[in-house]
């Protein structure tokens, strides 16, 4: 590969970064980035074959199945209210499955693996501190709370988790790090927890953190250590709880909303989540084969309750607020298969054991925070898990040491002992 051949894979590697900071901070950034991603890797020379790596591969084969299940659903929109046009539009949300497919097709690279993580944890330990700045002077970004300087309180919170995530597990599966590294690691992981446990109202973020510190855990550890590890998860997360005074009146307030949906009288945000998924449910029991199409969430939902209901309960919806019923009202029962065979695909992808882990912890974290969220749609969160998933799942490379099978790890530590 020439010099110039190389920039274009530079580019495109750092592009993908651009993507996953700008989902979380600005959609035109991402969009921009997005752009110039597809672009360059049209530039790197052996393009052809990593595409084909990629289809070939367990997470290629899931894509190509679940964008077939969407074109399905694209046609079925064409006899239904919204129209073929406004399936076609719904199917463009998912461009993300693009920007999936060339990450992992890129990002075969130990060295711009750890880069991604280290510019993602630099990013956000940089935006908790703006935050923090921004809480203490009453400072207002647009027309967003105090304190929030990232796409809204939810996409922020979730950042954070990230970003304190990435931190931990380089920690850990990074022993050859320098004190000087070692050190803004542990600073940029408290400064992160602290902004998630003390002053962040996103609950998905808080909530998150402690799937992928469960999950990362269950992984990477064996035996009793690996027990020890998960229960102190919860242990830490009561702790942490019973010492914030925001997390307790978050979480009490949701549980609140969600015990009294029924016979509220005012909107609330778990209330209204409750409304649209029985509403959604009755949606699917009329049409549980085919469904409504891309894009027909909206004008079945209208239609159904224009007069069963009134006041906030009939607020029309496009979103579900439930990624699984998402899936299910508008792509049908083979949409609903096919979007769960891609997780069951993403989920068995082979990948180097350096960073599987990670890509696991946050699928299902994405799969947990998708019940009462359309994680994997959303613009910001949708963009951003299909970045990860890309580049933690994207097999080896030259620069990544392969596996040793148990009789060269023994011989290596036979060698080097003597």
């Amino acid at each position: 590969m020439s010099m110039a051949d190389g920039r274009a894979l530079q580019v495109v590697r750092a592009a993908t970064i651009g993507v996953a900071l700008g989902a979380i901070a600005s959609p035109p950034v991402a969009n921009l980035a997005a752009a110039i991603m597809l672009a360059a890797f049209f530039f790197v020379p052996d393009w052809r074959e990593r595409l084909r790596g990629f289809l070939r591969s367990r997470l290629g084969k899931g894509v190509l199945v679940f964008a077939a299940a969407l074109l399905v659903a694209t046609v079925v929109a064409a006899f239904n209210a919204q129209g073929f046009v406004g399936g076609l539009k719904e199917l463009l949300r998912w461009r993300t499955l693009v920007l999936l497919a060339i990450a992992f097709a890129v990002f075969d690279s130990a060295r711009w693996k750890t880069r991604f993580a280290v510019v993602f944890i630099g990013f956000t330990s940089l935006a908790a501190i703006v935050s923090l700045l921004s809480w203490f002077f009453d400072w207002h970004y647009g027309d967003l709370p105090s304190g929030i300087i990232l796409r809204n309180t939810v996409t922020q919170a979730m950042a954070f988790a990230i970003g304190a995530f990435l931190a931990g597990m380089l920690l850990v599966m990074r022993p050859a790090l320098t004190v000087r590294e070692r050190l803004l690691l542990v600073g940029a992981a408290m400064v992160l927890l602290g902004q998630l446990v003390f002053l962040q109202v996103g609950r998905s973020g808080q909530v998150m953190f402690a799937i992928l510190a469960i999950v990362a855990a269950a992984l990477l550890m064996r035996g009793p250590r690996r027990v020890l590890a998960i229960l102190s998860v919860p242990v830490l997360a009561a702790i942490a709880f019973s010492v914030s005074p925001i997390m307790q009146s978050r979480f009490a307030t949701a549980w609140q909303e969600l015990q009294h949906a029924a016979d509220a009288t005012e909107y609330t945000s778990m209330g209204i989540r409750v409304v649209m998924w029985q509403n959604t449910v009755e949606l699917i029991r009329a049409r549980p084969v085919l469904g409504y199409g891309l894009g027909g969430m909206e004008p079945a939902y209208a239609a159904h309750i224009k007069d069963r209901a009134s006041g906030w309960k009939a607020i029309v919806t496009t979103d579900p607020h439930n990624q699984f019923l998402a899936a299910w009202v508008e792509g049908g029962l083979a949409g609903l298969l096919a979007f769960l065979f891609l997780l069951v695909s993403a989920a068995r992808q082979p990948a180097p054991p350096a960073w599987r882990p990670i890509a696991l912890s946050f699928l299902v974290a994405w799969c947990a925070t998708s019940m009462i969220s359309s994680h994997f749609q959303t613009f910001n969160e949708g963009n951003l898990i299909a970045i990860l998933l890309g580049v933690f799942l994207a097999p080896a490379g030259a620069d990544e040491p392969a596996p040793q099978t148990e009789e060269r790890a023994a011989a290596t530590a036979a060698v080097t002992s003597s």
